[in-house]
């Protein structure tokens, strides 16, 4: 099934997203601009990537999601300024992406890059269309985890870094539940990658890091993929299967969009460890999250790792 559907760019109430397998995207003229450069965000249309671009409902609730949930930094997107990177829209310009919904909520929030060369976010306003799915559409990967670390396809220098990863990663998570063992009311850390203090809030954060404890010392490690601007990605039913991607390779060791913190979203990232989403990516748009949705930001991978990045507070 195809349709097509013209998106118009205006302040603040920027894209029309109906959640159909094509989108196209129109830009009018916009004030004090010439032309816009919207991020290829792996969250949104002008992805093909196979993540939650679209949410797939009828009367009887939704199918289970089979697609992939990815480590993404628009920080690092911008440092690179790699113009594959971006959609580039000049006055008038147009842009058709087509998406399969086998094996794929609709993203409402893209990033772009304003005149300072900044980050900024514009809004979108979505409308549901209606189709038919049957029940063969979306198909099961569910499997077994095994146990014990392992590699595909990883060479010597790779499995080096990734166990050192993994150290790191496992020292992060042990921190955080010791935080989170001795601080059982709100702090500056929790409520700024979590949003106010709420109790229910807390004890699912802390389900997160108490299942993920030790995981990624049984995992599979593949380093077979090569998906741009990606840090790494995991289907979240397939546990203890993680893909690496050429982001990954070059970040640093700990802090901030970090290989250890890289670990961290993923594991969280998988149904059994609480299956976070991607609904946020870095620092700016997490700490907003946290602020208006705490409900989802204790739901994001990205949140997770922000906080296991940051020191006690």
């Amino acid at each position: 099934m195809r349709a097509t559907v013209t998106a118009t760019f205006v302040p603040l109430i920027a894209l029309w997203v109906p959640a159909i397998p094509q989108l196209e995207l129109s830009l009018l003229p916009i004030s004090g601009s010439n032309s816009l450069s919207l991020l290829n965000d792996r969250r949104t249309v002008l992805s093909k990537a196979e993540t939650e671009t679209f949410v797939i409902t009828n009367a009887n609730g939704s199918p289970d999601f089979t697609g992939i949930r990815a480590k993404y930094s628009p920080d690092y997107v911008i440092r690179m300024n790699d113009p594959t990177s971006f959609t580039v829209l000049a006055l008038g310009q147009s842009r058709q992406v087509a998406h399969e919904l086998a094996g794929i909520e609709a993203l409402d929030t893209f990033d772009y890059v304003d005149e300072t060369g900044r980050l900024a976010s514009l809004k979108a306003i979505a409308e549901p269309s209606v189709f038919e799915l049957t029940e063969h559409l979306v198909p099961s990967r569910l499997r077994s985890r095994k146990s014990g670390l392992r590699f595909n396809k990883c060479n010597q220098s790779q499995q080096n870094d990734i166990t050192q990863a993994i150290t790191n990663a496992e020292t992060y998570t042990t921190e955080a539940q010791l935080f989170l063992g001795t601080h059982s009311t709100e702090t500056p850390r929790y409520s700024t990658w979590f949003g106010q203090f709420d109790s229910a809030h807390f004890d699912r954060v802390k389900d997160h890091f108490a299942k993920i404890q030790g995981q990624s010392w049984n995992t599979l490690y593949d380093c077979n993929y090569h998906m741009a601007n990606v840090y790494a990605y995991v289907y979240p039913n397939r546990a203890g299967e993680v893909h690496l991607c050429p982001a990954f390779w070059s970040a640093p060791t700990m802090g901030t969009d970090s290989k250890a913190g890289t670990l961290t979203h993923e594991q969280t990232n998988f149904t059994v460890n609480g299956g976070t989403r991607d609904y946020a990516y870095g620092k700016r748009s997490c700490r907003l999250l946290a602020k208006s949705h705490p409900d989802k930001a204790i739901q994001n991978a990205e949140n997770q790792e922000l906080f296991a990045e940051n020191p006690p507070q």
